[in-house]
């Protein structure tokens, strides 16, 4: 009697940590996955226009003076997924990312951008910051 009660209870326990590993790894690949080679900032052109993107998946694009914030994920390699958290838009990218350079296009759309790393030391100039992207 009690080899049976105890056998019930084990499998019980074999199952809640299955279910609980199971979560773990939805949780660190699933949608809220953030690929460790897109955070930081990268900028359009020569210009003060960027995407941010932070560890936390936060991030931000748009200049420092006027931005939009949004919410990222990738959830499979080379895919990249936006929430704009001001219109509650998402938006799906594909990208790559070539030395210095990110690359993304729409997959809604075709569109396609890129975006460079910038060192510290480099400056906008005029004409750069005319030929900021709208979107």
């Amino acid at each position: 009697m009690y080899n049976g009660l105890y056998n019930k209870q084990m499998k019980k326990l074999e199952l809640f940590g299955l279910l609980f590993i199971t979560s773990i790894i939805f949780t660190a690949c699933g949608d809220r996955a953030h690929s460790q080679a897109l955070v930081g900032s990268w900028f359009w052109k020569s210009s003060e226009w960027r995407y941010t993107f932070n560890q936390d998946g936060t991030g931000f694009r748009g200049t420092l003076d006027s931005r939009t914030m949004f919410h990222w994920s990738n959830p499979q390699a080379g895919q990249l997924n936006i929430r704009n958290d001001d219109l509650k838009i998402d938006e799906q990218w594909n990208y790559t990312i070539l030395g210095d350079f990110l690359i993304i296009e729409c997959r809604q759309t075709g569109v396609e951008f890129s975006y460079r790393r910038k060192r510290a030391d480099e400056q906008a100039t005029e004409s750069d910051i005319r030929n900021i992207p709208s979107y």
